[in-house]
């Protein structure tokens, strides 16, 4: 029997169980389906999580204080209290491969326009900020070194401060809003930034203001520099590292009291972890082709039981026991090809329904192939096993059976 006699007879014994057929596959569907959507929605994440540090801006580098020792208790990086304000303020002057400084001290304060109010972080720093985050502008500007020299009580809003207290998209620049019940005059107002890090709620101002103000801390918890126009990140990041060790006198041999990481760092370790979590998810989406396969194997069984009458015929006539084998595997190997197909379909609808709901998913063609790949695969895998069991059938005991 060739291979397409043996694809015809199985699509006419398909077509006589329509109901049975399109049951057995449903595991099938959904496990491909699941596949295809549970990885789309992991890939259209890492695109965004692409795009987001993207918009911190080129070659930027960020410099945060080591761990602190409180007891017997070490805290995280970050904690220490080893990167004054003053030494931040001179990075640009004294380290020829930065081009831009932007130290960052950051509290949570009530924010108020008129009979709306919210709490927002605030950001106090320097103008460099506008240039090393590659700040783009809804309206208005950002503040200058005037503004900072002059300790003037001027911000910049964040896009998503900006419709939390202008809700009807309202010209902000000149507006003055409430900081801790303190004035403040409106400069302009950040383009959406979007994603991760909560970009958009921000109130950004001169550090000097901040710093009399709001919060007199001695101490940044996070530099933000770029490197200058021809250096590359390794570059600025060794001879800001030198810089920062003859600062705080450290011996050769001492670990840096301080630590670095640059946007490839961060977009590294992210992907990594959506990578990660994308393989989790798909890995729970294929138990259920598993368990498609698994109602395929017991559909096939249950077949051969009630057509050992007709392997009994089909033999006496001269069918080999590959032949058998071959129209029962063909059987097994359609009904999972075409759930296989029904899942992309439905995978594909279920990715760009997620789109509707704001969220992004992207479906590639490896996870396609994939998916439909593994379904053949289970058709083949769950169905050789009855495939075998016809091919042995004794004909006379076969013929015998009621």
């Amino acid at each position: 029997m060739n291979l397409v006699e043996g694809l015809r007879i199985a699509l006419t014994a398909l077509a006589a169980n329509t109901m049975r057929s399109v049951l057995t596959t449903l595991g099938v569907v959904i496990g491909v389906a699941a596949v295809i959507a549970m990885v789309a929605l992991g890939t259209g994440a890492q695109r965004d999580i692409q795009a987001n540090i993207a918009k911190l801006g080129s070659n930027l580098l960020f410099v945060a204080p080591g761990q602190a020792e409180r007891g017997q208790i070490w805290r995280a990086f970050g904690s220490a209290e080893t990167l004054p304000v003053s030494e931040a303020m001179r990075i640009r002057a004294e380290v020829p491969e930065v081009a831009g400084v932007a130290p960052e001290l950051n509290r949570n304060a009530q924010v108020k326009y008129g009979s709306l109010n919210g709490d927002f972080r605030i950001v106090g720093t320097l103008p460099d900020y506008n240039f090393v985050r590659s700040a783009k502008f809804e309206q208005g500007k950002f503040f200058t070194r005037l503004d900072e020299e002059g300790r003037r009580r001027v911000c910049v809003l964040g896009y998503a401060v900006w419709e939390r207290l202008f809700p009807n998209g309202g010209w902000a620049v000149g507006k003055r809003i409430k900081i801790k019940s303190i004035p403040f005059t409106v400069l302009g107002v950040l383009t959406e930034r979007g994603g991760y890090g909560r970009e958009d709620e921000v109130i950004v101002m001169p550090l000097s203001t901040y710093r009399q103000r709001l919060d007199n801390s001695r101490y940044v918890r996070l530099i933000a520099v770029t490197a200058r126009e021809g250096v590359d990140n390794a570059a600025a990041e060794a001879a800001l590292r030198k810089w920062l060790r003859r600062q705080h006198r450290l011996r050769p041999g001492e670990p840096d009291d301080f630590s670095f990481a640059s946007q490839q760092d961060i977009l590294n370790t992210v992907q990594e972890s959506s990578r990660i979590f994308t393989l989790l998810l798909a890995g729970i989406a294929s138990i259920s082709l598993v368990v498609g396969g698994i109602g395929i194997m017991n559909i096939m069984l249950v077949t051969v039981t009630e057509r050992t009458r007709e392997i009994g015929i089909r033999k006496a006539l001269g069918a080999r026991r590959r032949d058998i084998q071959l129209q029962f595997l063909t059987e097994s190997v359609v009904l999972s090809v075409f759930g296989g197909g029904l899942g992309v379909a439905l995978g594909v609808w279920l990715a760009n329904l997620v789109k509707s709901f704001g969220l992004n998913a992207y479906v590639s063609t490896s996870s396609v192939l994939l998916a439909f790949g593994c379904a053949a695969g289970i058709g083949i895998f769950f169905g050789y096993y009855p495939a075998s069991q016809a091919g042995k059938l004794d004909p006379i005991q076969a013929l015998r059976y009621e």
